[in-house]
């Protein structure tokens, strides 16, 4: 079955929030196996991960995320899903790096390597 990115996250993260652990991770290795074959969006895995709150994976598809300068990154002062990681260093380091910290300056707001 050929699906899309979207729709896999978004049946993983419902998994994940219902507590069907182990159907969340099986859609997460299909979208792995989905990544290997051509572009899978690196931002795809972080609500899914966060429903697992599997926190340290989220924040590795964070980090790809940025890497990729994924659209996903715009909602992190305001996506709900983000709110148990908000008080995370790394959290506030990608905001930061993003410039959506309040302090942020639009001088120092640092450009992914490409």
């Amino acid at each position: 079955m050929n699906r899309s990115p979207g729709s896999i996250e978004l049946l993983a993260t419902a998994y994940g929030y219902a507590g069907y652990r182990a159907e969340a991770l099986r859609l997460i290795d299909e979208m792995k196996r989905n990544r290997q074959k051509g572009y899978f969006p690196a931002g795809t895995f972080i609500n899914p991960y966060l429903a697992l709150r599997e926190y340290n994976e989220a924040f590795s598809g964070f980090e790809q995320a940025y890497a990729e300068q994924s659209g996903i990154l715009q909602f992190l002062k305001v996506h709900p899903f983000f709110d148990p990681i908000r008080g995370d260093p790394r959290f506030q380091d990608l905001l930061h790096r993003v410039g959506l910290d309040r302090n942020a300056d639009a001088n120092e707001v640092k450009k992914p390597a490409s």
